[in-house]
């Protein structure tokens, strides 16, 4: 499952039926998609974008090291399952990019294959994310090794000087508290310009238009909408937000880089209509006007990589985020969220007759 393949592009998808109908193709050469990571209304909305769109190259966030695994979407592969990457020297080291029916990264999968679109993933790859990780493990362990042996000369220096019996008892633990204080002041200060507070997207738009949940206001515009392209409006709001607030988190800088850079690769290979699937966060980035390349290419220079190999694995019916952290709905209600979307056309039907019959115990209870 890790050998690599070249799909056959679809530029010609639609070339065809625009001849034949004499029209004129006015979609513009690239869309892109901001979605929300395994949510069923963006997958829905996503899936009929596509269609709408017909692109001839669809980019995807996902590691990019793991293009020679997305012809097996169309050999029977079935969701749920995960792109699986580990250390090659250390296999405990490892990371994976979960898919569910109803994930929009996977409905993307799906329909490039499917449509014959040459399809790519354009984050950092998983050799750089793991190599990352285990520098970042390093210092952590250098740090609290360094911590610890500070705070054993601290004790042997306290030690000294409870023998030799100088210093006033009373006055050097009022002074010291002062000390300590003033320290720990400073450090938080310091922590905090180092880490400035990151915006969330979602629960600013959704207090601007007057919810108090977050999660309420997505459901209403994203979620439980049946029919609509959200797409640039949703880019336009989250633009704003960034101007506001611009991005200053490095990592996040170098993963949008790193996919400007796969989207000039689609543009210089001649593809005419490419989607680009991502988180909604990022939409800004990829849309708007780029910086310039050698600015892309500074920020992506020396980055150390580990020797990884990554392969497709079957993922639980509870596997939905890319990272444990993010889980934004609990993990109980994912089979409800994958039954509503397999009943889609009669959602509100199917939730009524799936909730009487988990009351009436005829079937198990999602939670």
């Amino acid at each position: 499952m890790t050998v690599s393949a070249e799909l056959d592009s679809g530029a010609d998808v639609e070339a065809e039926a625009d001849a034949a109908t004499g029209t004129e193709d006015m979609r513009p050469p690239v869309r892109v998609l901001g979605i929300r990571h395994h949510g069923p209304g963006s997958a829905r909305a996503l899936a009929a974008a596509l269609e709408a769109y017909r692109p001839d190259c669809v980019l995807i966030e996902g590691p990019a090291d793991a293009d020679g695994l997305v012809e097996w979407a169309g050999r029977g592969l079935e969701p749920p399952v995960a792109l699986l990457a580990w250390d090659n020297t250390d296999p405990s080291q490892a990371s994976f990019w979960p898919m569910a029916v109803f994930s929009p990264e996977w409905q993307a999968l799906s329909w490039a294959v499917a449509h014959g679109a040459r399809v790519r993933f354009m984050d950092l790859p998983a050799a750089v994310i793991l190599a990352e990780r285990k520098a970042e493990r390093e210092q952590a362990r250098s740090e609290a090794d360094a911590g610890a042996g500070a705070e054993s000369e601290v004790e042997a220096e306290e030690l000294v000087a409870d023998v030799g019996g100088s210093g006033s008892p009373s006055g050097s633990e009022e002074t010291d508290g002062l000390a300590d204080g003033g320290s720990e002041g400073a450090d938080i200060t310091a922590r905090g310009a180092a880490q400035p507070v990151r915006t969330d997207p979602i629960a600013e738009l959704a207090r601007l238009a007057g919810y108090e949940d977050p999660e309420a206001w997505w459901e209403d515009v994203v979620e439980l909408r049946m029919e609509g392209d959200p797409f640039d409006a949703l880019t336009e709001a989250i633009e704003l937000l960034r101007e506001i607030s611009p991005e200053t988190d490095e990592s996040t800088l170098r993963r949008e880089a790193h996919m400007r850079k796969v989207l000039r690769a689609a543009r210089r290979e001649g593809h005419t209509r490419i989607a680009v699937v991502c988180g909604a966060w990022h939409a800004p980035a990829l849309a708007g006007k780029p910086p310039k390349v050698a600015q892309d290419n500074a920020r992506l220079k020396g980055m150390a990589k580990a020797r990884t190999s990554l392969t497709w694995v079957p993922g639980p019916r509870q596997m939905v985020a890319w990272r444990p952290s993010e889980v934004e709905v609990s993990l109980r209600t994912r089979p409800a969220v994958a039954e509503l979307w397999n009943c889609s056309a009669m959602m509100g039907t199917c939730w009524a007759v799936g909730c009487s019959a988990m009351t009436c115990g005829l079937l198990p209870r999602w939670a």
